[in-house]
Parts: C-alpha cells; structure tokens; sequence
C-alpha cells in the first residue's frame, strides 16, 4: 500500500513529537542518569572502539590480557555483564562523532524517533492513520520511554528492535515476502542481543504468525529457516550470560523463585512508572472492547502485553518498570484503538476526544522527565588531567561507578592516566554494597598502597561513605598529609548527592610507582579476580 499524503503527515507529526520531547539536554556532556549502569555502557563502547584501534588479535592470550589490562585501566566495564549490541553501536559513534556523552545519547535518541515511526508504521496498516497517530503519540509521551530516550541504556535500542520485528512480522503475514521473513528474523536476534529480556515477546510473535498464516504455512520451509536462523545466531547469548553475569541470572532465579509475592503490587510499580492513569485506563477499554467484538487485529498486541507482564512478575520483579517497558507499545496500541471502530459517529468523537485528553496529560508528565544529571565529574577529570597527576589517579565515592573513569578517558586520548577506585582497592564493591568485602584494615595499608602505585591525586565525592574502609580513607584525606586543591559542587537533582562537592586532595607523599607493583581486584558480579602488573599499564601495553 502506497503511503498517502494523510499517513505522510501523521508519521511526521509523532516523530516530530518524539524530536521536541526527546532532546532537551542532548548537547549537554551532564546531562546523565546516575542510574549505575549507564557509565558502564558508555565505557563498553569506548572499549570495543579500542579494540578496533589497537587491533590485539594475534591470539586469543593476548585479546583476553588486553582485555584484563584494560580494565584495570578504566575500571568501568561490564563486559558480557550487560547486553552488547548498544555498546557495539556505540563504538562507532565515537570513532564519527569522538567519545562523548553526546554522541552516546544521539544514538538513543535516534532509536527514541525511529521506534515511534516504527509503531505509526506498524498500527497504520492494522487500524488507519488516526490510530497510529494516537498510538505513536501516547508511545512518544510515555514517562519512562521519555526517561529511556534521554539516557544511554539498552532498553530504547531493544524496545525499536522489538517494533521492527513486529512491523516485518506484520509485512511477512501480508504479503509472505521473503525479505520481511528475513527482516524480521535478523531484528529479533539483534533485540535479544540488545536486551535479553526481548525473549518475553516472543510468544506474541508465534501468536500472531499462526494467528494470520495457520499452522501448516509455518511449517514450510522459509519459516523453519528464519526460526533456525534465530536459533542459532542467538545461542552465544546463553553461555556468556551464564558465564559473564552469573549475579544477574541468581537475581532472576530468585525472582522466579518469589514470583507468588505481591504480583499486583509488581504489576502496579512497572505499569504507574510506563504509562499515566488515563492512558492504562484507554488501554484496558480498548482489550475489553477488542474481547467482546473479537478483534483478531488486537490478539497480537494482547499477548504481547501479557506475555511480557507475566514475564516481569516472574523474572523482573528488582526493577519492573525498566524490565517491562517492551509490553508499552501493545498497551499504546490497545489505547489508540479507542479512535476507531465505533459505527455511531458520537461514540467515534468521544474516543477521540478522550484520547486526545488523555495524550496530553501524558505530555505534561513527559516534559517534566529530566535526568539527575551528574555536573562536575568532568571539571574534576579535566583539573587532574591538567595537573601532571602521574602515572595514576584514584576516585573514591559511593554513587558514581563510571562517569569519572568515562571523562579521564575522553580527555585522555593517548591513555596515559590510569584511573583507580576505592571500592576496587581498598574495599571490593558489589553493585549497591560499596563495601562488600574489606581488603584493609589500617591508615598504614592506605598509604603504603599509595606509594606503591603512584597515586599523586584523589577525588572523592565528600559525603559519608557507607564502607567504613573508605569512611576511613576519607579521614585520613583530611590529614596534614594531604592538600586540597580543586572543589567543585555537583549539579544534580538526585538526592544522594544534592549538596555533594567533589574535590580532589594531593597526596604530599607521592613519588615514584614501585616497578614490581601489581594492582589486584576481585570482580563479584562476574565471579572472577583481577591482577595486572602496574609496569604493563604505565608503559600501555598493547595499546597503539
């Protein structure tokens, strides 16, 4: 079907929409989540741009020692950890654009506008222009979409995944095109390798498929081919999971295991953080009207909606919101068909009507979304950049676990500053518990492991640390061995840090490394540890 001049106008006025709502703070390098692991992906992608460059692939010895060194340097990676693909299309942006909070954000922003075309697209050829454009506006609107969009996680490039399987799913049931087949199984496997929890939808797509097709047309060949070909590009997925984020698979067994706990109280966090009342509200008259006239336009966007509600109250219970946030599309959907279908032009008004207040209700909540922002993080890794800080700078705080390391390494192109943590050295952290296992015990053991790294500068966010190791380090940074000499407030909105300085001390003992030095961390997240000789980051090893 040619688009028309109508469909044309509408596409441009929700990805429009998606434009104004989704870019304020684009060029802002401050405008972050603190949401920990946002840092972490921006330096997965700084990583595999430098993997490019520095090419270490004469062996796999030395890709995994490269690997190891590297994260000693920048002490910020989660490899296999979290899901690759946005890391992997972040790498790139940086070699186009240079590494930057910016350039990470325009790739989201990007997949923010694309995915609400993509669902215009998508309900356009199922219910007319009128329902995509309320189905694309209510998407555009979403309060925790919005949030998505402006930050740089793995949810808004699955979430367009997602729609761009159902949008090439939807074309093959129409037309059995083999190009839309193979569209369609290319985005599914690049979905589960941008978020794995994309798997929660694919009992809507089976649904669907029969649904349109039948039974015996998915037996032919083309189909067994694609779901093979899925299959099979999406196994690597299950040992690095497995293997990589061993702490991720017992938070989701655990979950599974308390999956009879408060379902409603789970159901109710995700779906008031994804959607306003109003708009749910649309969305549960639209799957009662689509029930009672049997609508088999609707199953598809029912299972979808269920089967990713189920899946989170099993398996996402830890963050609801984000883990649900696949199930928003079908529930924009179930709310935009509201606009049509009624033979009374009365009732056809009131739905529009209706749908129209609730749309902009939604957008005032949307243009109140904002990120906590994290200013000053960067003024500090420039001043110690700056200040011929040696061989080695240490950060020390409880609520950044990237963004300091993200800015050394933008300002640092020729990687020469080795960035250490605390919670590395001092204490081992584990995602919230700063101080999950103590590797000192006495002022002595600080300053001894300073003068054996030759550590000159220390930034730390003054407030209170809940490690009492690092509550000591703290203390002893305010000795006569030390000298402040850079404070700077942190702009944020986040409560943790409000009223929060970061300030960078001189240690007035600092002197040269210990050449025998090696530098050790354990990885609990991962289930591994970590030593590297202090010789082979100063003198960068591997790097071109």
């Amino acid at each position: 079907m040619r688009p028309t001049t109508r469909s044309r106008i509408g596409l441009a006025a929700v990805c429009l929409a998606a434009v104004v709502i989704g870019s304020p703070g684009l060029t802002s390098e401050a405008a972050v989540t603190l949401h920990g692991d946002m840092p972490k992906y921006l330096m997965n992608g700084v990583y595999m741009l430098d993997v490019l460059g520095d090419r270490p692939f004469h062996s796999f010895d030395e890709f995994v020692e490269y690997t190891q060194l590297y994260y000693a340097r920048y002490p910020a990676l989660t490899l296999g950890h979290h899901p690759p693909l946005l890391s992997a299309m972040l790498a790139p942006m940086f070699a186009v654009f240079g590494v930057s909070v910016v350039s990470a954000r325009l790739l989201v922003f990007v997949t923010f506008v694309g995915a609400v075309g993509l669902l215009y697209a998508l309900v356009k050829e199922l219910y007319g222009s009128m329902a995509a454009l309320a189905a694309g506006l209510f998407l555009a609107t979403s309060p925790l979409v919005v949030l998505l969009g402006r930050s740089v996680l793995s949810e808004m490039p699955a979430l367009a995944l997602v729609l761009t399987s159902a949008y090439c799913l939807q074309r093959f049931t129409a037309t059995e095109r083999r190009s839309a087949l193979v569209g369609f199984a290319a985005a599914v496997s690049l979905g589960l390798y941008a978020k794995q929890l994309t798997v929660f939808v694919l009992p809507a797509y089976a649904v669907a498929a029969v649904a349109s097709l039948g039974v015996r047309r998915m037996l032919r060949r083309d189909v067994a081919f694609a779901a093979a070909a899925i299959a099979i590009a999406s196994l690597p997925l299950v040992p690095m999971t497995l293997m990589l984020s061993a702490s991720n698979v017992a938070w989701t067994l655990m979950s599974a295991q308390n999956a009879y706990r408060d379902p409603f109280g789970v159901l109710w966090k995700g779906l008031s953080a994804q959607l306003t009342v109003p708009v749910l509200l649309l969305a549960t008259v639209g799957l009662s009207r689509a029930v009672i006239q049997r609508d088999r336009r609707s199953a598809f966007f029912i299972v979808w909606a269920l089967s990713v509600i189920a899946g989170v109250a099993i398996a996402g219970r830890a963050e609801p919101s984000r883990y649900g946030v696949f199930a928003v599309p079908a529930l924009c959907v179930l709310a935009a068909t509201n606009v049509t279908g009624f033979r009374a032009r009365s009732w056809a008004a009131a739905g529009t009507a209706v749908s129209v207040l609730a749309c902009s209700y939604q957008a005032i909540a949307a243009v109140d979304v904002s990120l906590e922002g994290a200013g000053g993080y960067e003024e500090a890794a420039q001043f110690v950049l700056a200040s011929k800080p040696g061989p080695t700078v240490m950060f020390s705080g409880d609520i950044d676990t990237g963004f300091f390391t993200f800015f050394v390494r933008k300002h640092d192109p020729d990687r020469q500053l080795v960035v250490l943590r605390s919670d590395k050295v001092f204490t081992t952290s584990r995602m919230d518990d700063v101080g999950y296992q103590d590797r000192i015990k006495t002022p002595d053991e600080i300053y001894l492991t300073l003068q054996e790294l030759g550590t000159r500068y220390v930034v730390i966010e003054d407030r209170p640390s809940r490690s009492v190791v690092l509550e000591l380090f703290q203390k002893e940074l305010r000795s006569s061995k030390f000298v402040e000499r850079w404070r700077q407030p942190i702009e944020t909105t986040d409560r943790r840090l409000q009223g929060t300085s970061l300030v960078v001390y001189e240690y007035l003992g600092a002197g040269e490394p210990d050449p025998d030095a090696e530098l050790s961390m354990d990885l609990p997240i991962a289930g591994r540890s970590l030593v590297v000789r202090l010789s082979d980051l100063i003198q960068r090893k591997y790097l071109r």
